[in-house]
Order: C-alpha cells, then sequence, then structure tokens
C-alpha cells in the first residue's frame, strides 16, 4: 500500500471518528438540556402555598357581620377571597384582600359584610396563591337578624320582662303576621302566628323558660315585610 493510501484512509478514519463524536456530543446535549427541562417539571411540583391561622372568628355588629382573621405564616399567598353562601353550596365571591406576607410575626385581617341575607350566612376565605391556584377555608356561619326592610320597630310593654310576662306589642304591621323570638347570636326560642287588628297591637306571651339576656322579637307580615325589637329579660 503507497504512502497516499495510507495517508488517505488515515484522514478518513480521522474525519469519521470526528463526525462520530460531534454526534455523540449532540446527544449528550440533548440528554442533558431533556434531563434539565424533566428537573424544571419536577421543581414545580414543589411549589405549595402555606397559611397557618391563629384565629378566626365572626362576629355582628349594627354595620353587618364582621370576618376577623390572624396569621403567622403565608407562603406564595397573593390574595384572599371573601366568599358567602346562603346555607347552599352556591358561593359568591363579596370582597378580596391582598395577603400581606407574613414570617413569624402575626398578621391580622378584617372584612365587614355590610349586607348580609336575613337568616343563615355561611363565609369561607378562599386563598389564592401567587399562580392562580387556590383552596378554601373552614366555613363560619352567622344568622343575621337585623331587620332592614322596616326600621319603625316594635314598642313593647314592659321592658325589661320576666320569663312568662305577656307582652303588649305595637307593630307598624296588620293582618296575618308570625312572631319570633331568638336571642342575640339568631338561635330561635319560640315562633307563633296571629292577627294584628287595624290598631297594630297585641299581646304576646313570653315562654317561661328563657335565662336572662337579650332577646329579639322579629314581626312578619304576609307581604315578608319585617319590623322588630330588643327585649331584655331579667
Amino acid at each position: 500500500m503507497s504512502e497516499s493510501n495510507i495517508t488517505f484512509e488515515t484522514k478518513s478514519m480521522i474525519r469519521k471518528m470526528k463526525t462520530a463524536t460531534k454526534i455523540s456530543l449532540i446527544v449528550l446535549l440533548m440528554m442533558m438540556q431533556k434531563q434539565t427541562r424533566a428537573q424544571v417539571v419536577t421543581d414545580t411540583t414543589h411549589y405549595t402555598m402555606q397559611v397557618v391561622f391563629v384565629q378566626y372568628d365572626a362576629t355582628s355588629s349594627d354595620d353587618g357581620i364582621t370576618l376577623k382573621w390572624t396569621t403567622i405564616l403565608e407562603t406564595n399567598l397573593a390574595t384572599y377571597l371573601i366568599e358567602r353562601s346562603n346555607g347552599n353550596e352556591d358561593f359568591t365571591e363579596i370582597g378580596r384582600i391582598t395577603a400581606k406576607g407574613s414570617g413569624s410575626v402575626s398578621v391580622p385581617y378584617s372584612f365587614t359584610d355590610k349586607n348580609p341575607k336575613r337568616g343563615v350566612n355561611v363565609y369561607r376565605l378562599r386563598m389564592v396563591d401567587t399562580r392562580g391556584g387556590s383552596k378554601v377555608s373552614e366555613y363560619k356561619q352567622f344568622i343575621w337578624t337585623k331587620v332592614q326592610l322596616n326600621e319603625q320597630g316594635i314598642r313593647s310593654y314592659p321592658n325589661p320582662a320576666a320569663p312568662g310576662n305577656t307582652l303588649q306589642l305595637e307593630v307598624a304591621v296588620k293582618g296575618a303576621i308570625s312572631i319570633q323570638l331568638l336571642n342575640i347570636r339568631g338561635a330561635r326560642f319560640d315562633l307563633i302566628n296571629k292577627s294584628v287588628g287595624l290598631h297594630g297591637t297585641l299581646e304576646y306571651r313570653l315562654p317561661s323558660n328563657l335565662e336572662k339576656g337579650i332577646y329579639i322579637i322579629i314581626v312578619t307580615n304576609s307581604s315578608n315585610e319585617s319590623v322588630q325589637t330588643k327585649v331584655m329579660i331579667m
């Protein structure tokens, strides 16, 4: 074999080796990129939202029903959505508050529902993370007894009264009515149906087993118009 043939074959072999090396490098790079992408996807599964509550309550006032909550930890949290239902599973957003973020320091929040529905109001907090995911808090239920349809109220005598007393009520509704007696937390103790005469007066006998405290009397007519008053039981 001549020197020129050896040189040609050697050069050809070198070229093949270089080509094989390039292919190997390309395959290796592709595998590394694929592994890197897989690692990125895997890392996203470790993205979690954490919220630690130390207080979460619902209270009422003349302004409405107020939710108050305090956290000591908020991780990847963006927003609180305040949602309300009236005793079913259909929740509606009634407000939102931007999360403040916290470490070891407690952070207080509050939201007042100024237009609660009469009767049962169920609240929950929907916590939305910074990537749009969400989870909900436990439910808080409150019974709203303040009547907003008619502010004329009721005149009652005597007040304060004792369990078993008969109250003389002057009301601003007439005809067939219902009388409800509730405590200030909304628990009902009595419900009766009566009729109010032309002068808007009627008698109502208090249950004899009432404990001391403040109670609410609500009178509702057939048109669902209501008036209310408070009576103190001594």
